[in-house]
């Protein structure tokens, strides 16, 4: 076997390696999207109910004590939270994420990062970044949601920031994706909200109500983005371990091919060599 033939046996056998390692990971992305998906309807329509009472409840209200439902005079401070991956070999999500962030970056004062992707290089930037949240999981659960949301409404309470955006990747098809800003803190609900309720008594009271569904929409819109991002971020990367083995695929056929065709090549040589030394044979057996 000549040199140039197991070269190209060589670089199949590590061709097929990397397609079983993308075939798996497009196999684990599948699965853990589908857990994901299924969490992220469910507390999405319940988020976004409780985003609708909430508005009805305050529709015609007049100012209210709520610390989260503060519009401050001036907007002095405003702080991004950014939803990044855990991990690259997603295409272009987090690459999106940055570049959004950086075109930004003068509009927010301080940056909190959740994911654990890209940690050297956010540490060696000039971002404004003042707290990390590195060990989110791939499934966010509540309890993990809880924690941003407490750091982000103590912040806001305290007066420390004016407004909270949230920046992440909001999953649209299976094939595409945005980037989306959307104000977390102070809680503004949908312009145009209706009346609906404002002659019903309410027990205990209409403001511990509004207080209750204040906290339980906070926390429930952290928990929501959560599982958004983490959708966009699984099918990202579905569809770049998708591509990736198909392009394993097409290098496999093409070093296959190159392989046949050195076989041929080789055995053509060898051939011509044989024909070769029998008429040698005979001119010597058969002198003229």
């Amino acid at each position: 076997m000549s040199s140039s033939m197991r070269a190209i046996r060589a670089r199949i056998r590590s061709i097929e390696g990397t397609r079983k390692i993308t075939s798996s990971m497009k196999v684990v992305a599948a699965s853990k999207m589908r857990r994901v998906q299924k969490m992220r309807g469910t507390l999405t329509a319940f988020s976004e109910k409780s985003e609708q009472m909430l508005a009805s409840l305050l529709a015609g209200e007049p100012e209210t004590d709520n610390p989260y439902l503060r519009q401050p005079p001036a907007v002095r401070t405003v702080t991004a939270v950014v939803f990044l991956g855990n991990r690259g070999l997603c295409g272009s999500y987090n690459q999106d994420l940055m570049a959004y962030l950086t075109a930004h970056r003068y509009d927010y004062s301080e940056i909190v990062i959740c994911g654990a992707w890209g940690q050297e290089m956010l540490r060696a930037s000039n971002l404004p970044i003042i707290r990390y949240f590195d060990t989110l999981s791939d499934v966010p659960t509540p309890g993990e949601a809880a924690v941003v949301a407490d750091f982000l409404k103590t912040r806001f309470r305290e007066g420390r920031t004016d407004r909270i955006e949230l920046i992440y990747q909001k999953y649209l098809t299976a094939l595409t994706q945005q980037v989306t800003s959307q104000v977390y803190l102070p809680v503004m609900p949908p312009e145009g909200s209706s009346g609906e309720g404002a002659d019903c008594l309410y027990e205990p009271g209409k403001a511990a109500l509004i207080d209750a569904l204040t906290e339980l929409y906070t926390g429930s819109r952290i928990h929501a983005v959560m599982l958004e991002s983490r959708v966009s971020e699984h099918n990202a990367r579905m569809r770049a371990m998708t591509a990736a083995s198909d392009n394993t695929e097409d290098m496999i056929r093409e070093l296959t091919m190159a392989l046949n065709h050195a076989r041929q090549a080789a055995i053509t040589t060898e051939i011509a060599e044989i024909v070769g030394g029998a008429s040698a044979l005979r001119s010597t057996d058969h002198p003229l």
